[in-house]
């Protein structure tokens, strides 16, 4: 979907554009972005974490994007937010191509309705009286179930299912009754969903993903979820249903949240952590079960000791 440009631009050009200040020789021409492992001299490249910072002092790279100066031959741009100054030169030389279309293979129900600027994959399928938005693109293999809305510029990624059937049942001693799930999915505009995802409809009502919501693959979300605005989500995270989760929240990876739970705004859950009770507004939680993460990280530290001089014991 992006596409290399050919074109030499200077240092003094990325500087201003990136509002940095040039270590360097402002005048030297690159042609493109790459990692500091593999840039060579008409290259860019940047060093966003200090873990990188010996990487970076070794590289051929002809210039670096940094937030502090560092001790190399290669000119560098000092920049507030290095990983922010790549995504806008990333820009110059990486040009987004758009091309509505459908393809032929894709199966759309007749009853649905399909803004202009969309872009349908390869064997997409789409069921009845769904909406899809203008500049929206559903990549190949995807499969949208019925009465499903989808905003303006989202991208839906390959072998993501949206609508699915919610994991309802009722048990008994003797048998197991399916409860009928006969809500919608609503997803906001600027939303992003990763390949491989599962988005179940909502029992009675829907299941909301706001506006710039952000899920990585492989992510499940459960029956009558709510997810706010601006929401970052990593991969292989399940979210089981009635939960609902704030603006601007981020949850690492592999992390489990319990049915009918709140997380409040500006929250953030470590990676692999097991949510079973509400999360405060700013907390921020890890462990399982996920506590306030100064509190998980003394537990984890009293833990090791008990454990060192058990052992010191035997």
């Amino acid at each position: 979907m992006r596409e290399l440009v050919s074109r030499d631009f200077s240092i003094k050009q990325i500087a201003e554009l990136v509002s940095g200040e040039i270590i360097g020789n402002a005048e030297k021409s690159v042609s493109k972005v790459a990692i500091l492992d593999d840039a060579t001299e008409n290259q860019i490249s940047f060093l966003a974490h200090t873990k990188y910072k010996k990487v970076a002092l070794h590289s051929k790279a002809g210039a670096i994007l940094t937030k502090e100066k560092i001790e190399t031959d290669s000119t560098q741009i000092l920049v507030k937010d290095p990983y922010l100054a790549l995504v806008k030169v990333m820009g110059l030389f990486f040009k987004e191509s758009f091309v509505p279309r459908i393809a032929p293979s894709a199966q759309i129900n007749p009853t649905s309705r399909i803004d202009e600027n969309v872009i349908i994959g390869e064997n997409v399928v789409i069921g009845a009286r769904c909406k899809i938005a203008a500049n929206t693109v559903i990549f190949p293999n995807a499969t949208i179930c019925p009465n499903t809305i989808i905003g303006e510029n989202c991208r839906i990624h390959s072998g993501t299912v949206i609508g699915s059937d919610g994991f309802g049942f009722v048990a008994s001693e003797e048998s197991i009754t399916k409860i009928p799930q006969v809500g919608r999915v609503k997803i906001g505009n600027f939303v992003e969903i990763g390949a491989n995802c599962t988005v179940n409809c909502g029992t009675l009502g829907d299941t909301v993903i706001s506006d710039f919501v952000k899920l990585d693959s492989q992510v499940h979300v459960g029956h009558n979820v709510k997810i706010g605005k601006g929401t970052l989500i990593a991969a292989q995270t399940g979210i089981s249903g009635s939960v609902e989760i704030g603006n601007f929240v981020q949850i690492g990876g592999q992390v489990g949240i319990d049915g009918h739970l709140k997380i409040g705004n500006y929250s953030k859950v470590g990676g692999k952590s097991g949510v079973t009770k509400n999360v405060s507004e700013g907390e921020i939680v890890f462990g399982y079960p996920a506590k306030e993460i100064h509190f998980a990280k003394k537990m984890e530290a009293i833990l090791r000791k008990l454990v060192k001089n058990e052992f010191k014991h035997d």
